[in-house]
């Protein structure tokens, strides 16, 4: 939709004009906010990202996370399916990443546990499909280019986490979407549309967005 592109091309901008120093702060902020919530504070496995082009650095979390224990998976684009990643355990941010697609740092393929959704069809290294979140509590933490008070989101516009987040609700799994961003990520109204996924939450450096 053209709304969609202005918001994007207009947010995109403003996030490509941020110091290192201010992602570094923000990024921060966003962390300790997230840290402090019961959802990740009852959270065993933690579904995060690598940032690119200024986006919010998750690291801080990923540390934390597998500090105390949980188990962390990052994504990684699937390049001969349409608009499909997968997610690989890591056991360290310093773990060894490749450049993938979009120059985005991927879990190497070789090195990782890969995180199955399709119970029927694949089986991890133990045999067991999809299962693997049974009786877990799991958050996915999603980045995103600008977000409304509503929990709607715009992303790069590839779909990639519309397809996962719809394909994790279909394993029923149960999780948590938390979306973060910069305060002016926020925009007061994005078009939503059938296939687009709310976010349970949004978090950023000084608020935080909820369906209460």
């Amino acid at each position: 939709m053209e709304k969609k592109k202005e918001i994007r091309n207009l947010i995109l901008k403003q996030r490509g004009n941020m110091t290192l120093q201010q992602v570094k702060d923000y990024s921060e902020q966003i962390c300790r906010r997230i840290m402090n919530m019961p959802d990740y504070k009852a959270a065993s496995v933690v579904l995060s990202y690598m940032s690119i082009r200024n986006e919010a650095d998750m690291k801080l979390l990923m540390e934390d996370a597998l500090d105390k224990g949980k188990a962390v998976y990052i994504p990684r684009v699937e390049p001969d399916k349409n608009r499909q990643m997968s997610f690989y355990r890591i056991n360290g941010v310093s773990d060894t990443l490749v450049k993938g697609s979009f120059g985005i740092m991927e879990p190497d393929t070789e090195s990782g546990n890969k995180l199955l959704l399709i119970p029927d069809s694949e089986t991890d290294g133990t045999g067991r499909s999809a299962a693997w979140a049974e009786e877990k509590t799991v958050i996915v933490i999603v980045p995103g280019v600008a977000f409304d008070g509503e929990r709607n989101r715009i992303g790069h516009g590839g779909g990639y986490y519309d397809v996962f987040l719809n394909a994790l609700k279909e394993s029923e799994v149960s999780f948590k979407a938390i979306g973060v961003g910069y305060d002016f990520q926020i925009v007061n109204q994005i078009p939503a549309e059938e296939h687009d996924t709310k976010m349970d939450y949004i978090v950023t450096p000084t608020a935080m967005y909820s369906l209460c």
